[in-house]
């Protein structure tokens, strides 16, 4: 599958190759703030793993955005979703979906109990505490994300299919 990249959530993970032969994974997953750290407070856990021996690190994630990855399909064990980055794709790679974290402050407050996105959509790892919600998404293009502040569209960019913006396309009543 090939996976744009519109954003990250907020919790990063370092694994060092223990035999020093794969080099470095880092995981991405989604936090809360918690006093003044970023934590976990999963009601669903997931993760991206990225690979360290194509030069990918955390510092620079900035980077990897609005770029295109050649990614394994989501896949859940033991309960956990995880998704894996295998490479940059070329330049001229069109995705077939988007990684998107959402937080609370940017929709409203995601009700998880409704229906607060669309069923293309899917859930690799949210988290909530204190009033705070992120979660980290798959979406198809023109997917949707419904929380307080209204319903968001993911919308990619007709010039450059690796980008993508979240558009509110309805406010609440």
């Amino acid at each position: 599958m090939l996976l744009g990249i519109h954003s990250f959530g907020s919790l990063w993970t370092h694994r060092a190759d223990a035999q020093g032969k794969r080099g470095s994974a880092f995981f991405n997953t989604t936090g809360v703030l918690i006093g003044k750290i970023v934590r976990h407070r999963s009601c669903l856990y997931g993760h991206v793993r990225l690979n360290g021996c194509w030069g990918f690190r955390p510092e620079n994630a900035a980077r990897m955005l609005n770029r295109v990855f050649e990614t394994d399909e989501l896949a859940n064990w033991n309960g956990q979703a995880k998704l894996f980055l295998r490479a940059p794709a070329p330049a001229t790679a069109a995705p077939a979906r988007y990684l998107v974290a959402i937080t609370s402050e940017m929709v409203g407050w995601m009700d998880r109990r409704g229906a607060w996105r669309s069923g293309a959509t899917e859930v690799i790892s949210f988290s909530e505490a204190n009033d705070q919600q992120e979660a980290l998404l798959l979406f198809p293009a023109f997917g949707w994300v419904h929380g307080a502040s209204g319903t968001f569209c993911l919308l990619p960019d007709d010039g450059n299919p690796a980008r993508s913006r979240l558009q509110c396309v309805s406010q609440p009543r």
